[in-house]
């Protein structure tokens, strides 16, 4: 995509983070740390109540909060049933 489209596009859905200038938030969908996450202004993360996909999300919950020394927002969900 050129610059010009970039820059018009407010959502892009890619397997890997681009480089710095890509966008201002990250969805991080996958299991494991995003590539580039300290390039953006914010990272949303949907975690499961699953025991292994909660895990995981605490993981990296910790890892933000050493690594960027940022104070985190835990917006907890209603299950849907």
């Amino acid at each position: 995509m050129t610059p010009a489209v970039l820059a018009r596009t407010p959502i892009r859905l890619i397997e890997r983070p681009e480089p710095p200038g890509g966008g201002t938030v990250l969805l991080n969908l996958g299991p494991g740390l995003a590539d580039h996450w300290d390039r953006y202004e914010r990272v949303v993360e949907i975690v499961s109540s699953e025991a292994d996909d909660a895990a995981a999300g605490r993981q990296r919950w910790r890892h933000y909060v050493q690594c960027a020394g940022i104070e985190l927002v835990h917006r907890p969900r209603q299950a849907v049933s």
